[in-house]
Protein backbone atom coordinates (compact mmCIF):
# COMPACT_ATOMS: atom_id res chain seq x y z
CA UNK A 1 0.00 0.00 0.00
CA UNK A 2 2.84 2.49 1.01
CA UNK A 3 4.25 1.36 -2.34
CA UNK A 4 1.38 2.62 -4.40
CA UNK A 5 1.05 5.96 -2.45
CA UNK A 6 4.53 7.08 -2.79
CA UNK A 7 4.36 5.93 -6.86
CA UNK A 8 1.04 7.77 -7.28
CA UNK A 9 3.45 11.51 -5.35
CA UNK A 10 5.96 11.11 -7.82
CA UNK A 11 3.81 10.53 -10.43
CA UNK A 12 1.74 14.16 -9.61
CA UNK A 13 5.12 15.63 -8.90
CA UNK A 14 6.16 14.72 -12.55
CA UNK A 15 2.83 16.09 -13.51
CA UNK A 16 3.07 19.85 -11.63
CA UNK A 17 6.34 19.89 -12.90
CA UNK A 18 5.73 19.58 -16.68
CA UNK A 19 2.86 22.12 -16.03
CA UNK A 20 5.34 24.66 -14.77
CA UNK A 21 7.63 24.06 -17.56
CA UNK A 22 4.90 24.63 -19.95
CA UNK A 23 4.12 28.03 -18.33
CA UNK A 24 7.72 29.19 -18.51
CA UNK A 25 8.24 28.26 -21.81
CA UNK A 26 5.00 30.90 -22.32
CA UNK A 27 6.61 33.17 -20.99
CA UNK A 28 9.70 33.12 -22.72
CA UNK A 29 7.75 33.22 -26.22
CA UNK A 30 6.29 35.97 -25.12
CA UNK A 31 8.95 38.12 -23.94
CA UNK A 32 10.48 37.51 -27.70
CA UNK A 33 7.67 39.23 -29.31
CA UNK A 34 8.82 42.13 -26.88
CA UNK A 35 11.98 42.08 -27.86
CA UNK A 36 11.25 42.95 -31.26
CA UNK A 37 10.95 46.24 -30.57
CA UNK A 38 13.69 49.03 -29.21
CA UNK A 39 12.42 51.81 -27.24
CA UNK A 40 14.90 54.60 -25.82
CA UNK A 41 13.06 57.64 -23.60
CA UNK A 42 14.37 61.21 -24.45
CA UNK A 43 12.53 63.56 -21.62
CA UNK A 44 14.30 66.72 -23.32
CA UNK A 45 12.83 69.74 -24.68
CA UNK A 46 13.78 71.83 -27.78
CA UNK A 47 13.07 75.33 -28.69
CA UNK A 48 11.72 76.18 -31.82
CA UNK A 49 14.45 79.60 -31.54
CA UNK A 50 17.50 77.14 -31.07
CA UNK A 51 18.71 77.52 -34.75
CA UNK A 52 21.49 76.25 -33.96
CA UNK A 53 21.48 73.89 -31.73
CA UNK A 54 19.06 70.95 -33.32
CA UNK A 55 17.90 67.78 -31.93
CA UNK A 56 19.54 64.91 -33.62
CA UNK A 57 18.16 61.55 -33.37
CA UNK A 58 20.14 58.35 -34.24
CA UNK A 59 17.54 55.89 -33.94
CA UNK A 60 19.08 52.08 -34.10
CA UNK A 61 22.70 53.38 -33.05
CA UNK A 62 24.35 52.98 -35.72
CA UNK A 63 26.19 56.33 -35.46
CA UNK A 64 24.25 57.79 -38.89
CA UNK A 65 21.76 60.57 -37.92
CA UNK A 66 18.08 59.44 -38.93
CA UNK A 67 16.09 62.52 -38.09
CA UNK A 68 16.55 66.54 -37.07
CA UNK A 69 14.40 68.87 -35.36
CA UNK A 70 15.09 72.17 -36.26
CA UNK A 71 14.05 75.46 -37.51
CA UNK A 72 13.60 77.40 -40.27
CA UNK A 73 12.62 80.75 -40.86
CA UNK A 74 10.18 81.34 -43.76
CA UNK A 75 7.93 84.30 -45.19
CA UNK A 76 4.65 83.93 -45.75
CA UNK A 77 1.79 86.63 -46.91
CA UNK A 78 4.81 89.27 -46.12
CA UNK A 79 5.07 88.09 -42.87
CA UNK A 80 8.07 86.01 -41.07
CA UNK A 81 7.26 82.72 -39.83
CA UNK A 82 9.81 80.35 -37.61
CA UNK A 83 8.77 76.43 -38.53
CA UNK A 84 9.79 73.95 -36.65
CA UNK A 85 10.74 71.25 -38.63
CA UNK A 86 11.61 67.61 -38.63
CA UNK A 87 14.23 66.91 -41.23
CA UNK A 88 15.67 63.26 -42.87
CA UNK A 89 19.01 62.38 -43.42
CA UNK A 90 18.26 61.61 -46.85
CA UNK A 91 14.89 63.51 -47.88
CA UNK A 92 14.32 60.84 -50.76
CA UNK A 93 14.35 58.09 -48.09
CA UNK A 94 13.61 58.60 -44.58
CA UNK A 95 9.92 59.38 -43.94
CA UNK A 96 7.48 61.38 -41.38
CA UNK A 97 3.58 61.01 -41.86
CA UNK A 98 2.10 63.91 -42.79
CA UNK A 99 -1.22 65.83 -44.08
CA UNK A 100 -0.80 66.38 -47.48
CA UNK A 101 -4.36 67.59 -48.28
CA UNK A 102 -2.73 70.83 -48.05
CA UNK A 103 0.55 71.82 -49.07
CA UNK A 104 2.05 74.61 -47.16
CA UNK A 105 4.68 76.95 -47.58
CA UNK A 106 8.57 75.64 -49.08
CA UNK A 107 6.82 72.28 -50.15
CA UNK A 108 5.69 72.14 -46.61
CA UNK A 109 3.11 69.59 -44.68
CA UNK A 110 1.94 69.30 -41.68
CA UNK A 111 3.20 66.38 -39.90
CA UNK A 112 0.28 64.27 -38.32
CA UNK A 113 0.05 63.67 -34.31
CA UNK A 114 -1.31 60.39 -33.79
CA UNK A 115 -2.96 58.91 -30.98
CA UNK A 116 -1.87 56.44 -29.21
CA UNK A 117 -2.35 52.56 -30.42
CA UNK A 118 -3.08 53.98 -34.02
CA UNK A 119 -1.15 51.47 -36.39
CA UNK A 120 1.56 53.32 -37.81
CA UNK A 121 3.26 51.07 -40.95
CA UNK A 122 2.86 50.86 -44.91
CA UNK A 123 -0.50 51.56 -45.27
CA UNK A 124 -1.30 55.38 -46.34
CA UNK A 125 -4.73 56.86 -46.44
CA UNK A 126 -6.48 59.69 -48.67
CA UNK A 127 -4.49 62.46 -46.38
CA UNK A 128 -2.28 61.20 -44.14
CA UNK A 129 0.88 59.75 -46.42
CA UNK A 130 4.12 59.25 -45.99
CA UNK A 131 6.22 62.97 -46.94
CA UNK A 132 7.21 63.11 -50.46
CA UNK A 133 10.34 63.56 -52.36
CA UNK A 134 12.45 66.68 -50.88
CA UNK A 135 9.39 67.56 -48.56
CA UNK A 136 9.11 68.45 -45.34
CA UNK A 137 7.25 67.90 -41.76
CA UNK A 138 6.46 70.97 -39.69
CA UNK A 139 5.38 70.44 -36.61
CA UNK A 140 4.38 74.41 -35.37
CA UNK A 141 5.19 77.96 -36.52
CA UNK A 142 5.43 80.92 -34.41
CA UNK A 143 5.06 84.72 -36.07
CA UNK A 144 6.32 87.88 -33.57
CA UNK A 145 5.34 91.21 -35.19
CA UNK A 146 6.66 92.74 -32.37
CA UNK A 147 3.28 93.39 -30.43
CA UNK A 148 2.18 89.50 -30.15
CA UNK A 149 3.06 86.14 -31.13
CA UNK A 150 0.71 83.73 -32.69
CA UNK A 151 1.06 80.17 -33.13
CA UNK A 152 -0.11 77.63 -36.10
CA UNK A 153 0.02 74.15 -36.93
CA UNK A 154 -1.18 70.58 -36.00
CA UNK A 155 0.43 70.27 -32.07
CA UNK A 156 -0.67 73.17 -30.53
CA UNK A 157 -1.22 72.20 -27.07
CA UNK A 158 -1.70 68.61 -27.92
CA UNK A 159 -0.26 66.18 -24.90
CA UNK A 160 1.16 62.82 -25.62
CA UNK A 161 0.89 62.45 -29.33
CA UNK A 162 3.02 60.69 -32.31
CA UNK A 163 5.02 61.22 -34.57
CA UNK A 164 4.82 58.34 -37.16
CA UNK A 165 8.21 57.54 -38.49
CA UNK A 166 9.52 55.39 -41.35
CA UNK A 167 13.20 54.94 -41.85
CA UNK A 168 16.11 52.60 -42.97
CA UNK A 169 18.18 50.26 -41.94
CA UNK A 170 20.67 49.29 -44.64
CA UNK A 171 18.33 48.49 -47.24
CA UNK A 172 14.92 48.14 -45.12
CA UNK A 173 12.38 50.49 -44.21
CA UNK A 174 11.88 50.31 -39.89
CA UNK A 175 8.63 52.01 -38.91
CA UNK A 176 8.56 53.66 -35.43
CA UNK A 177 7.10 56.76 -33.26
CA UNK A 178 8.13 59.76 -31.80
CA UNK A 179 6.34 61.13 -28.85
CA UNK A 180 5.99 65.08 -28.48
CA UNK A 181 3.90 67.28 -26.22
CA UNK A 182 3.61 70.73 -26.74
CA UNK A 183 1.99 73.46 -24.47
CA UNK A 184 -0.15 75.88 -25.47
CA UNK A 185 1.57 79.55 -25.92
CA UNK A 186 4.70 78.05 -25.43
CA UNK A 187 7.99 77.96 -28.21
CA UNK A 188 9.06 74.86 -26.96
CA UNK A 189 8.50 71.31 -27.45
CA UNK A 190 8.73 68.16 -24.99
CA UNK A 191 10.19 65.15 -26.75
CA UNK A 192 9.58 62.26 -25.09
CA UNK A 193 10.68 59.23 -26.28
CA UNK A 194 10.54 56.94 -29.27
CA UNK A 195 10.68 52.98 -30.38
CA UNK A 196 10.67 51.14 -33.53
CA UNK A 197 9.94 47.80 -34.62
CA UNK A 198 13.38 45.76 -35.49
CA UNK A 199 11.47 43.64 -37.70
CA UNK A 200 11.96 45.56 -41.42
CA UNK A 201 8.29 46.29 -42.95
CA UNK A 202 6.33 45.54 -39.98
CA UNK A 203 4.04 48.06 -38.64
CA UNK A 204 4.26 49.30 -34.72
CA UNK A 205 1.50 50.72 -32.62
CA UNK A 206 1.70 54.54 -31.67
CA UNK A 207 2.65 54.10 -28.01
CA UNK A 208 3.94 50.56 -28.25
CA UNK A 209 7.15 49.61 -26.28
Amino acid sequence: MFRKIYLYSVLMACAITACKKSSTEEIIDDSSEVSKLSYKALNTTIDSLQYHNPLQLDLNNDQQIDFILTSVLLEENNRPYLYLVVNRKSPQLNKIMVNTSSELVDAGYWAVPFEKNVNIGPTESAENQWTPDLSKAFLINVSDNGINKTFAGEWIGKKDKYLGLKFLIGNAYHYGWLRISHTEGEEKLAIIDYAYNREAGKAIKAGQK
